[in-house]
């Protein structure tokens, strides 16, 4: 998912769910000083960890809040838009109605031109995305264990 991400300059990315914190590593390696990463997770046991990991950072802020409140976490770190989202909550678990209110919540969040890229166990996002997004690209990721359904949900305009 990092490698669809082009981190160069003042990219703004928010993960949804980071847990231990996996593709954030990935994503600050590939990031440069002025790009700036936000992570969003509810679990406490796991923002414990991210602080630990990555709380001295200046790219890296950590928030433990809902993720359907993204534009104002947004806001908080003094960003208005992201260029990217990075996604591996499982819809599947979610309602459509809270499935929906988050995938909106994304859109809005992402600047023209932004992804929400996604990861999931399930292709059940291949119905949810096209009613937020215009361009959207389906892949399946083999080698990973378990494989992983990816979604790369393009905002092209209002």
């Amino acid at each position: 998912m990092v490698r669809k991400m082009d981190l160069d300059g003042s990219c703004v990315v928010v993960e949804y769910g980071p847990a231990a914190g996996v593709f954030s590593r990935s994503i600050l390696a590939k990031m440069g000083p002025e790009g700036r990463l936000i992570l969003i997770e509810t679990n406490a046991d796991f923002v414990r960890r991210l602080r630990e990991q990555f709380g001295g950072d200046p790219r890296v802020e950590i928030f433990q809040e809902p993720a359907q409140d993204v534009t104002r976490l947004l806001q908080h770190a003094g960003h208005d838009e992201a260029d990217y989202v990075l996604s591996g909550i499982p819809f599947s678990f979610l309602s459509a109605e809270e499935s929906h209110t988050l995938i909106d919540a994304t859109r809005q969040a992402l600047r023209p031109g932004g992804s929400f890229l996604v990861y999931q166990h399930r292709d059940h996002m291949s119905w949810l995305l096209p009613e937020h997004f215009d361009q959207i690209e389906e892949g399946y990721e083999l080698l990973n264990v378990p494989p992983m359904h990816t979604y790369a949900a393009r905002r092209i305009g209002d």
